[in-house]
């Protein structure tokens, strides 16, 4: 019944939500999180094994609390926010969203370290901010536009939230020879297929439990790549 319901939504049927949370639902989350994870993490064993990773570093970086904090829970969160969150419409949700990801941009492009300076934290915030006022100020003709647009082109803008979130991994990996780009699409779909899972649960639980499945598989990963790096 699950597994029909993800297809459904990868088609571009049945996107709407489980309004009433019971036993029921949370046996179905903890289902999903099962399949997923075995999914997502046989997926990288077989890429590791069969085409190596040796582009990606995320097990170079430094296992401080810091570290844990940045990659397991913040980093999971801006994601959710930006790639996830406007899978529902309303102007709340986009101003988080784009604004997030501008912000996201800027701090790319001047080099500003988004989480962890005076001048990152101030683009989280103000970026959303200014986006929010501009729609809400030309919200009379904007609201009945978009709403129009997601309801005609949900299918679209569900796989670009999951090609999105695949290209914010982008640094993950580093390419120094041909064979490291071309095997990068391959590496980077990883990140698609998670990108489609997290977004099925986030239309369908809530951007809570999607930031959860994303917390807990970065978590699982980690510790996958640690092991078979050092093995």
């Amino acid at each position: 019944m699950i597994l029909t319901g993800f297809l459904n939504l990868l088609s571009g049927k049945n996107n709407k939500k489980i309004k009433n949370f019971n036993k029921k639902v949370f046996s179905e989350i903890l289902f999903l999180f099962l399949l997923f994870t075995i999914i997502n993490q046989t997926y990288i064993f077989l890429l590791h094994h069969f085409i190596a990773l040796s582009p990606t570093k995320p097990t170079s970086y430094p296992r401080t609390n810091r570290f844990i904090i940045l990659i397991i829970i913040l980093a999971p969160l801006i994601e959710e926010l930006i790639c996830r969150l406007p899978l529902i419409y309303n102007r709340n949700n986009i101003s988080i969203s784009a604004g997030l990801f501008s912000g996201l941009i800027a701090a790319s492009i001047f080099k500003i370290k988004l989480l962890s300076s005076f001048q990152g934290i101030l683009i989280l915030f103000a970026f959303p901010a200014i986006l929010y006022i501009l729609l809400d100020y030309y919200k009379d003709w904007i609201d009945p536009f978009l709403n129009k647009f997601w309801d005609k082109y949900f299918q679209l803008i569900f796989y670009l939230s999951a090609t999105i979130f695949s290209l914010l991994h982008i640094n993950n990996y580093q390419i120094n020879n041909t064979k490291d780009f071309i095997l990068l699409p391959l590496l980077l779909s990883v990140y698609f297929l998670a990108g489609l899972e997290l977004g099925y649960i986030r239309i369908k639980y809530g951007i809570i439990w999607s930031w959860l499945f994303h917390i807990l598989h970065n978590f699982i990963t980690l510790i996958l790549l640690h092991f078979l790096t050092n093995h």
